[in-house]
């Protein structure tokens, strides 16, 4: 699936990453609202078991968490730059027997899901 540009996306997108990047966490929440369905629609393509699919999209906005400040330049794609991180995280699932490899490291599924107030089992953060 590939995400249309639209210039104006492209700014509030960029915007967004600036904004994370600096640890607001409510940017991240507008950009997961923005690019959820497309980052899905992306993982799709490689898992075909439906349950295997969210798990990817939060480790992509996790990571998307993560890496925001790298990626703050005013002419960068960022649903390019999400899509891609998606496509990646979805591969390396496929690849991977254990879906628990795919999970942050530390308390980052904590972090998520403080930051998107769901409450599921899977967002626990994993024992240390």
């Amino acid at each position: 699936m590939t995400v249309p540009p639209c210039p104006h996306a492209q700014e509030a997108h960029r915007s967004l990453v600036k904004c994370i990047a600096v640890g607001d966490g409510g940017a991240l929440r507008s950009l997961y609202a923005s690019l959820e369905v497309a980052a899905s629609g992306e993982i799709r393509q490689v898992l075909h078991q439906p349950r295997d699919v969210q798990p990817v999209v939060y480790a992509t906005f996790v990571e998307v968490w993560w890496l925001a400040r790298f990626h703050v330049e005013d002419d960068a794609d960022i649903a390019t730059w999400v899509m891609a991180v998606a496509t990646r995280r979805a591969i390396e699932q496929q690849r991977t027997a254990a879906a628990s490899t795919l999970s942050p490291v530390g308390g980052d599924w904590a972090i998520l899901a403080g930051l998107f107030r769901l409450k599921t089992p899977m967002l626990r953060s994993p024992a240390r």
